[in-house]
């Protein structure tokens, strides 16, 4: 861990300024690593999860400091007699000194294609340390597959703070595919056992 934040650093202070996309509310978007999950209980696909990282520096919240935000995008069916869940979770942390400090999230929704989840979620909690996840129902599922063609927008609010912060997350073109048909294969589970 510590030679990937040694290289993370290196790395960063080598890019021109021109190579870095600057977000509005955030800053300078720098590295992004994304996961596609099938997620299975006892052999019975359960849950479609990209799991990303995007470092970058936050000018608003981190006074520039490098940011690192963990989390995944989920579609997820935990109870056979409900519906999915659609889950944005997410965790971040700051470099302060020598290494990366956890810092709390009250909040979050995701974007993408000009609409965005903000105020339609159904449960919020802490989860994962003191990350937040946020569940939404299943009607949130066609923002999730313009998100992962499109681009998404991960918006979050540290505890404390009064704004929100926000870093676009592009998912790569082979996990977006896999996530489309985890999908589709996740609901034609669901249809076969709810008949």
């Amino acid at each position: 861990m510590r030679l990937r934040i040694a290289a993370f650093l290196f790395s960063f202070s080598l890019l021109p300024a021109h190579a870095q996309t600057v977000e509005p509310g955030g800053g300078n978007i720098e590295n992004v690593e994304v996961k596609m999950h099938f997620r299975t209980v006892r052999g019975q696909l359960n849950s479609c999860e990209l799991e990303y990282l995007l470092w970058f520096r936050d000018h608003y919240a981190s006074q520039g400091r490098p940011v690192a935000l963990r989390g995944a995008i989920a579609m997820m069916w935990l109870k056979e007699d409900q519906l999915p869940a659609i889950v944005y979770k997410i965790r971040g942390s700051e470099f302060k000194g020598s290494a990366f400090a956890p810092f709390d999230i009250s909040h979050g929704y995701l974007s993408a294609a000009g609409s965005n989840l903000a105020g339609k979620e159904t449960v919020i909690f802490k989860c994962e340390g003191d990350g937040a996840c946020i569940g939404y129902p299943l009607d949130a599922l066609p923002l999730l597959i313009d998100g992962v063609y499109a681009g998404f927008r991960l918006t979050y609010l540290r505890k404390g703070s009064s704004q929100d912060v926000t870093a676009p997350l592009r998912v790569p073109l082979q996990q977006a595919q896999e996530f489309v048909t985890c999908t589709g294969q996740l609901l034609d589970a669901i249809q076969k056992k709810l008949k």
